[in-house]
């Protein structure tokens, strides 16, 4: 493991006496992990030119004693004091005002080691942080920029205050505010005045020389910037700078019901490219459009796709055929169809060769396509590089064939399943909104086998059906992330399945029959019931073949951790799925020299964050008619299913097909994602379970034991008194 050591980076730089501080020149040479994303940025900001305070970093295993060598390097002061955590001003979050930052008066020394060690101490009792002095500036006025407004991208904001500008971050009164039209360029009319007084700007140009700065450094870091600043003789000063939170423009469609409690390292490195070509790039591609910025954007190890993203991929869909998660969700595609079509006409040339080159688009032929797939692949899947005995001696060079050989089908799987989607979309709409009569996919024939596992176990006979049972069903795992073990490695998870399934069937002592709940489809013309039969079935079953390489990928994987261990390279066999695919490529090819792991990341419920629990009415969107009444049954992992009391409440973010036998126990489904057609909710209709979908802080503000009704009709979720 590649650990920094900082005696030796002091050492480096010949200041080991009283000098226990680092320059801003090693600093900007340095990654993001050792000094933290403020010093750093700061660090580059400062080696570019810009007018940025002079600095220096104490790291946290530096001995402070005294200050007397740091003020005769910085000078009488005054200072600011800043922490510059690991976690600070990364591009995936900014952990804005977690740490502290506290002003220190000029020539008090003693109060600046006392702030220096206040800083470093505020990260908890056991952690030590790196600290960034400064000299404090004291402009005429401060304020802050964000370069892209967190809520409306097309628009700049510029406040200003006649106190210090990290004033306005803590609350504080904002007296003027500038808004910047970024597609037309130009400010949207004078500055708004919020107080009395004197106009801070002398002119709209002054305030544009902020802009200006905003606009280069969002241009040298990439992604939309905060930025803190004072207003000095000559100009702007950057006093700090950070990534503007992603998290109001991401959407919560598609990929965060996919990965429910989020995806490895090596899990996206292995499926993130294909996810992002074949359901992003190529159907932009196709009606001649592309993105400015990233479609995919990874918020606590769960995948979203960006706002702009999904706007693209929707543009030219009516509103009544899209996803109802989505319309709540995006304003730009609630709007009139025309609309959206006149302000970005798609490439009829392009949209012309996708349809003669891609035939997939047509049922019959996409039909086709997938039966010859899927017996490509079952013959595949027998035979090397796939095959797993033979993957479980492979050496290293054949483990990355394997590996490579899963990206390669995955990627054909991919190309086919986008088509999928639109089809089943657009007969489920077409043809009312039912559940199938009698389904016959893949996770009703795991429900059908697990209820047929369950009366023989309760017979007697129970080894030889489990055996058949994994067999046919082992390669199954509670998401699509090749870092979740397979059933067949973990049987015990069937054993808490057929629980499941015996609790929900104790209370009348009889069981129950495997979808005996369904509703009748409506009737309809042969072909069209055999499309919408088809169409509707196809997204279950490709979610099968799906896992049965991943399956694969996940016994390379592992077999590449051994392979690192023997190397001692790793010390366990699960830090593979920490690795990125480059790297362990790299370290199997032989070049790799250390190994840079990923944190491990905590998929659990934080109970403290998000929305209200004041509020007596939730309201989502309802996808399964009926009501139950119960207590909130909250559930994170596919671990926590084990306890599932029969009629309770079930309360999740989102789950997978493989999670769905806990359906006969529950007495209703509360999910914070997903819609219509997401696989909980056809899942949910064909059991007779009420569900409602797209319950907004669902899993925070809905408490544990909570008494609740759900109307899956009406879509809403009720606290009654118990």
């Amino acid at each position: 493991m590649a650990v920094l050591s900082w005696e030796r980076r002091i050492a480096e730089t010949a200041i080991l006496g009283a000098m226990y501080w680092i320059e801003a020149n090693q600093i900007a040479a340095a990654r993001l992990g050792e000094v933290g994303g403020k010093a750093l940025l700061l660090a580059r900001h400062l080696g570019r030119g810009m007018s940025v305070p002079d600095l220096v970093l104490i790291p946290p295993n530096a001995h402070v004693d005294s200050v007397d060598s740091l003020v005769e390097r910085m000078g009488p002061g005054p200072w600011m004091v800043r922490s510059s955590a690991p976690d600070e001003d990364r591009p995936d979050g900014s952990a804005a005002g977690r740490y502290r930052s506290e002003p220190v008066g000029r020539g008090d020394r003693p109060g600046l080691l006392a702030a220096i060690e206040r800083v470093r101490r505020s990260g908890g009792p056991d952690r030590v942080l790196p600290v960034l002095v400064q000299h404090l500036v004291v402009g005429r006025f401060a304020g802050v920029l964000f370069t892209r407004h967190p809520l409306r991208p097309a628009e700049a904001v510029l406040e200003a205050a006649r106190s210090r500008g990290d004033s306005i971050t803590a609350g504080g009164a904002v007296d003027e505010r500038w808004s910047w039209d970024r597609r037309r360029g130009g400010w949207r009319g004078r500055a708004r005045r919020i107080s009395r007084g004197r106009p801070l700007f002398a002119s709209p140009g002054d305030a544009a020389q902020i802009l200006a700065l905003g606009i280069e450094i969002e241009a040298l870091e990439g992604g939309a910037r905060d930025i803190e600043w004072a207003w000095g003789d000559r100009g702007p000063i950057l006093l700090q700078d950070r990534p503007v939170e992603s998290g109001p423009t991401l959407s919560s469609y598609f990929l965060p019901e996919r990965f429910p409690i989020g995806v490895s390292c090596l899990g996206w490195s292995l499926l993130g490219p294909a996810i992002r070509r074949r359901a992003i790039e190529d159907p932009l591609r196709f009606v001649g459009r592309r993105l400015r910025g990233p479609a995919i954007v990874p918020r606590r190890g769960v995948p979203h796709l960006t706002l702009e993203a999904e706007t693209e991929l929707f543009r030219y869909f009516p509103a009544t055929i899209l996803p109802d998660e989505v319309l709540r969700g995006n304003a730009v595609l609630r709007r009139p169809w025309w609309r959206r079509v006149a302000s970005a006409f798609p490439d009829i040339g392009a949209l012309c060769r996708t349809l003669l080159n891609e035939p997939d688009w047509y049922p019959p032929a996409h039909r086709r396509r997938w039966s010859e797939f899927v017996t490509e692949l079952h013959h595949a899947l027998e035979a090397p590089p796939l095959d797993l005995e033979w993957i479980s001696d492979a050496t290293a060079e054949q483990t990355l064939s394997a590996l490579d050989a899963t990206i390669a089908w995955t990627d054909r799987l991919l190309t086919l399943h986008r088509w999928s989607l639109v089809h089943a979309e657009l007969i489920w709409r077409l043809t009312g909104k039912r559940p199938l009569e009698a389904p016959r996919h893949a996770t009703a024939r795991v429900r059908d086998d697990l209820e047929e596992l369950r009366m023989n176990k309760d017979r007697g006979g129970m080894k030889p059906d489990l055996a058949d049972f994994l067999l046919r069903h082992g390669h199954r795992a509670a998401s699509i992330d090749p870092a979740q073990p397979t059933w067949s490695e973990r049987p015990e998870i069937v054993e808490e399945l057929l629980a499941l399934r015996r609790a929900a069937a104790s209370p009348n002592g009889v069981s129950l029959a495997p979808m005996a709940k369904c509703r009748r489809s409506i009737p309809a013309l042969g072909p069209v019931a055999r499309w919408r039969r088809f169409a509707l079935e196809l997204r279950e079953d490709q979610r099968n073949e799906w896992h049965r390489i991943l399956e694969r990928m996940r016994a390379a994987a592992l077999r590449a951790g051994g392979l690192l261990i023997e190397a001692e390279h790793l010390e366990s066999i699960e830090d593979v799925f920490r690795m990125r695919m480059s790297d362990l490529r790299d370290h199997l090819e032989g070049r790799g020299e250390t190994v840079e792991l990923a944190p491990i990341r905590t998929h659990s419920i934080d109970s403290s964050a998000g929305g209200s629990s004041a509020s007596t009415l939730l309201r989502g969107l309802g996808v399964s008619i009926g009501r139950a009444r119960g207590t909130v049954h909250r559930v994170d992992r596919m671990e926590d299913l084990a306890a599932v009391p029969p009629g309770c409440i079930l309360v999740t973010r989102a789950v997978d097909p493989a999670w769905t036998p806990a359906f006969e126990a529950a007495g209703a489904l509360v999910q914070e994602l997903g819609g219509l057609l997401s696989h909980a909710a056809i899942l949910a209709r064909e059991s007779g379970l009420p569900a409602v979908m797209s319950v907004e802080h669902a899993t925070t503000s809905l408490r544990e034991g909570e008494f609740v009704e759900v109307d899956g009709g009406a879509g809403t979720v009720a606290r009654l008194r118990s």
